[in-house]
């Protein structure tokens, strides 16, 4: 009876499951190394130990990682870092770059994946754009987002707010600014800053700093002594829709020691379109102060094509003129901003007539 026992035993230990080892390349802790030491190693010396010729293997979920004496660590984003010292344990960031400090990887955090500068060398006098694109890789939303760009040697700064940027969504933010006149041929340093609440009282913030080339037109030496007393920032082309026009925002600096009056004034869109100035084409500026502006330009109907014009700004101590272009977009039939005056006039005598059809009949109906 005995026997019988000790052989049923046998069997059902046999047929019991045997749990699956699973190996991956080993960045674990070596011999008597502990997890602290190991992540010392890592962080201060991107220094990985011994690896035995185990490839990675994916399991429910994530990866283990084989150490020295075959004990398995949790490695959930199979990034070759264990979860117990993974700053981003979601997401693989095998490099674990923090680079804003806050204790969590970028892989998980507000990263900024790129900044472009266009042009990437700027002519002095001239305007440019910044654009940088950033991926919300957190978990949820951020809210109350201020983006901010510097050029600190050349007193250059805008700042824009954003409401909120979602999880897992990516944004493009585009900023336009000017070199002043006259500016020296040299690489600059832009940044880039992120500021957004972390809690109440606590801002989180972090920056990315990049390059700017500069050149010198030639123009310079030739540019009268008031030179330089005003500065203007817009972009310098945009696209013109057939309906609703195209927007040229700027921003008029006076660098005058007294207030100055800035007339507006367009030339060169007569053939093909019109302008509007907002808030008006009289514009007072503080010492020392600015004020922004929108130029908005229309499309005669019919009109197609690039076209050239340009914007003057005058004071009585200072003048600018800003070589501009329009690129108006292919006019689709029936879409002029007549022809869709004249359908909702239609659609509004239509609504009325039925209106009053209907009232008739109801008063007929009464008697």
């Amino acid at each position: 009876m005995r026997t019988l026992l000790a052989v049923i035993v046998l069997l059902i230990v046999a047929a019991a499951p045997v749990a699956a080892a699973v190996y991956s390349d080993y960045y674990g802790p070596y011999g008597g190394d502990t997890v602290p030491s190991w992540q010392q190693d890592y962080v201060l010396n991107n220094k990985s130990h011994a690896t035995p010729p185990f490839a990675p293997q994916q399991t429910f979920g994530g990866c283990y990682i084989a150490d020295a004496k075959g004990a398995l660590l949790a490695d959930l984003d199979c990034d070759k870092v264990p979860d117990i010292v993974d700053n981003c344990v979601g997401v693989a960031n095998p490099d674990q770059a923090d680079q804003n400090h806050n204790g969590l990887g970028d892989a998980c955090d507000l990263v900024v994946d790129s900044i472009a500068i266009d042009p990437p060398v700027v002519l002095e006098g001239r305007a440019f754009t910044v654009t940088a694109t950033l991926t919300n890789y957190r978990s949820y939303d951020l809210r109350n987002l201020e983006f901010t760009v510097q050029v600190p040697e050349l007193g250059l700064e805008q700042k824009q707010y954003l409401d909120v940027i979602k999880s897992g969504d990516q944004v493009h933010e585009q900023f336009f600014l000017r070199l002043p006149a006259c500016v020296p041929k040299s690489e600059y340093d832009v940044v880039f800053y992120v500021d957004w609440p972390k809690s109440p009282g606590v801002q989180e913030s972090f920056y990315i700093p990049t390059k700017m080339g500069t050149a010198q037109s030639g123009l310079c030496a030739a540019e009268s002594p008031t030179a330089g007393k005003s500065i203007v920032n817009i972009l310098n082309i945009q696209d013109i829709d057939p309906v609703n026009g195209g927007d040229y925002p700027f921003t008029i600096q006076n660098n005058e020691q007294e207030s100055q009056a800035y007339v507006l004034s367009v030339q060169g869109t007569d053939g093909w379109g019109s302008y509007e100035i907002k808030p008006r084409s009289l514009i007072v500026v503080p010492a020392g102060g600015s004020q922004q502006g929108i130029l908005t330009i229309y499309a005669d109907k019919g009109a197609t094509g690039e076209h050239g014009f340009v914007l003057t700004i005058k004071s009585n101590t200072d003048a600018k003129q800003e070589m501009l272009t329009a690129r108006i977009k292919q006019q689709l039939p029936g879409t002029s901003a007549r022809s869709l005056i004249e359908l909702s006039v239609f659609v509004v005598g239509v609504i009325l007539l039925l209106l009053a059809f209907s009232l008739a009949m109801h008063r007929k109906m009464r008697k």
